[in-house]
This record gives C-alpha cells, structure tokens and sequence, in this order.
C-alpha cells in the first residue's frame, strides 16, 4: 500500500523499492485454491480460499 517500502531480511535487503504496477484489484485478486488432498487442501481452502477447484475421479 505504500509507495517505496524498505526491507532487511535473512537473505536480501531492499531500500526504497517500488512494486509496479499496482494490483488492479482492492483490497486483492480473489485467491483460488486447487487440489485434491483430503487432510491438507480442504483445511487450506477453509482458511484462505475465496473460491476452490478440486479434482475428482470420472
């Protein structure tokens, strides 16, 4: 959200870095989860999907 951020992490360090374009989208894209795992798809997709697809067998 803001214009120039700073970060200084593990492995890299950025000042002033700009990320462009912008997303068209706010607050965000809608975020799709796939898969087919029982345990560790559907417990993903619960938490944080706005929409799934998920495989099945014909």
């Amino acid at each position: 959200t803001e214009d120039e951020v700073d970060y200084d992490g593990e492995y890299y360090t950025l000042k002033g870095a700009r990320c462009r374009p912008k997303p068209l989208q706010d607050p965000m894209i809608p975020m799709w989860i796939a898969g087919g795992g029982e345990k560790l798809t559907l417990n993903v997709a619960a938490r944080y999907a706005d929409y799934t697809n998920f495989g099945y067998n014909l």
